[in-house]
């Protein structure tokens, strides 16, 4: 996904409660990923089956209830019917601002856009709370012209670090406001057989307006019929900021069980900080069902400037799992961080996120 941000950041002194004792902890994590699924209605129940039950988005309404529902089931709907106005109220925009340029030839083409809201922080072993709850959202207009698009997005990918990147339980600082919101035309074109290209000219919102432009091109080869190795390469030139540059490969294959193999090279290049940051990271991924994951990982982040120096070590393990339709997922993520400032000292943190889709 391309995996964007109003960021509501609760980092103020004094207000850190204490770590979860871990009775507490266990007690939460065992009531989302195993009792959270009876809220999914994406499968009918043995009871929902032999009473016939309505899975209709108001089943309140339906004249085939044989008695009322219970309270955490109309909740359950109550939130689906929520979730599906804002929904529709993504794409309606979406293809409204499309319409505006294109005509209603947009209809007719796939539409891209979504919004996600996440919910909830990461606890560390000090005692601290830090609440990473923000909105990303992102505007996929493909019509406006034959080959161009035009993309409306809060947070580009240039404003994030390689920790950031790569970390899946630390978010950052995110800008938050306009000062986070980018408008630009896109271009993608294919040259050759392999490689990808595509170019982006827009402004991005605040005072001054900030306008920049952005080239990446990335193709994928094969190795042995087993390894599949992609590669992207993105320059891109902001006026406040000058150039930056990253380049991503990776080598993957599946193995046996249910388990999928990456090594991925990251190479980052600023030009306000002259300094190249790199990050490795090697994530073995389990597939425990159709609706539910663990990405386990090893990552070292590091920097060169006179000399190459690593920033941090971390080991994590993010479950990720679908608890309702195809929008509602939860995220548990522990974590141990050896970062260099406290001389490579283990830093445990666990992160508990929902995360709710707002697409089409």
């Amino acid at each position: 996904m391309e995996y964007q941000h109003y960021h509501t950041d609760s980092r103020f002194p004094g207000q850190a409660p204490s770590i979860p004792s871990p009775a507490l902890l266990i007690l939460t994590l065992w009531f989302f990923l195993f009792t959270a699924q009876e809220v999914s209605a994406t499968h009918l129940t043995n009871e929902d089956d032999k009473n016939h039950i309505s899975t209709s988005a108001n089943p309140e309404n339906s004249q085939c209830l044989p008695k009322p529902l219970p309270a955490w089931r109309k909740g359950a709907y109550r939130l689906s019917d929520t979730r599906d106005n804002w929904s529709n109220r993504v794409d309606v925009f979406a293809r409204g601002v499309d319409g505006f340029f294109a005509g209603e030839e947009s209809l007719n083409e796939l539409n891209k856009s979504y919004a996600r809201l996440r919910l909830g922080g990461r606890w560390v072993e000090s005692g601290e709370y830090q609440d990473e709850s923000d909105i990303k959202f992102r505007l996929h207009l493909p019509a406006t012209k034959e080959r161009y698009k035009l993309i409306i997005e809060n947070d580009p990918e240039e404003s994030e670090s390689l920790d950031e990147k790569n970390r899946p339980s630390f978010i950052g600082n995110q800008e938050s406001g306009r000062d986070s919101i980018s408008a630009a035309i896109q271009r993608v074109k294919m040259r050759g057989a392999h490689w990808k290209t595509s170019s982006r000219l827009g402004v991005k919102g605040g005072a001054p307006l900030d306008p920049f432009v952005r080239l990446t091109a990335q193709r994928r080869w094969s190795a042995a019929k087993e390894w599949n190795i992609p590669y992207r390469f993105r320059l891109s030139y902001f006026h406040s900021d000058g150039y930056k540059a990253i380049s991503t490969i990776s080598f993957e294959k599946s193995l046996e069980h249910s388990l999928f193999f990456k090594a991925k090279t990251d190479i980052a290049w600023t030009q306000d900080r002259d300094t190249l940051e790199t990050a490795q990271i090697f994530s073995i991924f389990q597939h425990l069902r159709e609706d539910k994951g663990i990405d386990y990982k090893l990552g070292i982040l590091g920097e060169s400037a006179s000399h190459h120096v690593i920033n941090a070590y971390f080991l994590s393990a993010h479950y990720r799992k679908l608890i309702y339709k195809d929008w509602l997922y939860i995220n548990v993520i522990p974590e141990l961080n050896y970062p260099r400032e406290r001389d490579y000292e283990a830093v445990a943190s666990i992160s508990m996120r929902l995360e709710v889709f707002f697409k089409h």
